[in-house]
């Protein structure tokens, strides 16, 4: 038990560690654009209700179990849920899965490796910083799993269900999960099948919505990928699959192949991914470890490097992460001037809006009509004044913001372009001035 509680403070550190370097630099802002989307619904739920949600031009939104979470811990102690509630849940996933691995005959020290791999995954790590439903539905999903090896297995069921009305991902994932249970246990393989219908309902019957597309950088979290996975786990995975073939676990091999191939096309599925790589790299190391070297010497080196480079790629990922936008400046900058109809690039939407604004445009959106999408990109990249003021005026805006970024490519490709140019005409738009580059502008 001592080594299990120590694990925990492991992945406790390990979980506070992106947050304690964002703070470092003055930063107390979620990073990243989804989590606000996630923060603004459970806002409006917990200030309107479901029959009073206030939406912005073209919002869609898309009401999940765990955005009711956020809005009832908002009720209770304000914004400071949207932080707390991913860390609570990326923890107890940790503690479910030391509970799941439990149930399996895997030898102590395994087992040890296993949860070790799952500490310091660079997934993990992500799953407690971002407002993001994963941590919430990966618990959904362990808990499932866990209830699915007692006596009353169908139990289970209504945490399959909340998962997979959660999200796609989640459904699909629970679907794998059920599956490598029906390989490994086949005295449950018989319930596991009967619960994949659950899962398999919400895939037919929920829109698919926010799932990304192929993205291989996403992979690997050397590369950027926030939910991706270390260089030295993907040498464990190797190696795994190297000891497994042999074995004859032919449908295993393949079921856990496909999952692992499918999240390269679902980035979405890649928290989801997790448990499966935290077992099979645990079961690499554990083999390295108790396997005889003819040079004991050598496999204490190799292990060491081993564990070394998945640390440094933890804490590697803990700082890129904890630098991912938006920045104070930027934040703070939204908060200085009075609330109104905000015009800016559409990934600022979710941002514009947590900040007490109302954004015309916004990542998660849909248009009404294909005037409404023509109008936008007229407002963007018109350059006739008189025919922006109207457009801007139907639209009832009140604010431009620009920034160096929607100059240099994140909205025109080159500068003095469109709306850019237009809002130097100093009769339409007025500058408020900022402490630093970015340009608010008020429309007249």
């Amino acid at each position: 038990m001592k080594k299990y509680a120590l694990l925990i403070l492991l992945a406790i550190i390990m979980l506070a560690l992106p947050w304690h370097l964002r703070l470092a630099q003055e930063n107390t802002f979620m990073a990243g654009d989804e989590t606000y989307y996630h923060a603004n619904v459970a806002k409006d739920l917990a200030d309107f209700g479901f029959s009073g949600l206030h939406f912005s031009n073209f919002l869609d939104y898309s009401i999940q179990p765990y955005q009711i979470v956020l809005a009832i811990s908002y009720k209770l102690i304000g914004s400071i849920s949207f932080k707390i509630i991913p860390l609570i849940f990326a923890l107890l996933s940790f503690i479910l899965f030391i509970v799941l691995i439990q149930k399996f005959s895997f030898p102590k020290n395994t087992k040890l490796w296993m949860l070790s791999i799952f500490a310091l995954s660079p997934a993990f790590i992500s799953l407690g910083f971002y407002n993001l439903p994963f941590a919430f539905e990966l618990s959904l999903i362990l808990l499932s799993l866990i209830i699915l090896q007692t006596k009353y297995p169908f139990f289970a069921a209504p945490f399959l269900i909340i998962a997979g009305i959660n999200s796609i991902p989640a459904a699909i994932a629970s679907i794998f999960s059920l599956a490598f249970f029906a390989i490994l246990e086949k005295q449950k393989r018989k319930t596991s099948i009967i619960l994949s219908f659950i899962p398999l309902m919400s895939l037919i019957l929920l829109p698919y919505k926010f799932l990304q597309t192929f993205n291989l950088l996403s992979y690997f979290s050397d590369l950027g990928g926030i939910f991706g996975f270390g260089a030295f786990q993907l040498i464990l995975l190797l190696i795994c699959a190297i000891l497994l073939w042999p074995k004859k676990q032919y449908a295993l091999f393949f079921a856990v192949s496909f999952f692992l191939l499918l999240a390269i096309f679902v980035p979405t599925l890649l928290p989801f991914t997790l448990p499966v790589i935290s077992i099979l790299c645990g079961y690499s190391l554990a083999f390295l470890f108790t396997r005889k070297w003819e040079m004991p010497s050598l496999r204490t080196l190799t292990l060491f490097v081993i564990f070394l480079g998945i640390l440094f790629s933890a804490i590697s990922h803990a700082t890129t992460i904890a630098q991912d936008s938006p920045s104070t400046k930027f934040i703070t900058t939204l908060q200085q001037f009075n609330s109104g109809k905000v015009l800016s690039a559409e990934y600022y939407g979710p941002w514009i809006k947590f900040s007490g604004h109302d954004p015309l445009l916004n990542t998660y959106r849909t248009y009404t009509s294909q005037k409404q999408k023509d109008d936008m990109n007229k407002i963007l990249f018109n350059t006739e004044l008189e025919t922006t003021k109207q457009l801007l005026d139907d639209y009832k805006v009140d604010y431009v913001i620009i920034t160096q970024e929607m100059r240099k490519g994140l909205v025109w490709e080159e500068d003095n372009f469109g709306l850019a140019f237009l809002v130097n005409n100093n009769e339409t738009f007025k500058r408020i001035p900022t402490e630093n580059n970015i340009e608010i502008y008020q429309v007249k």
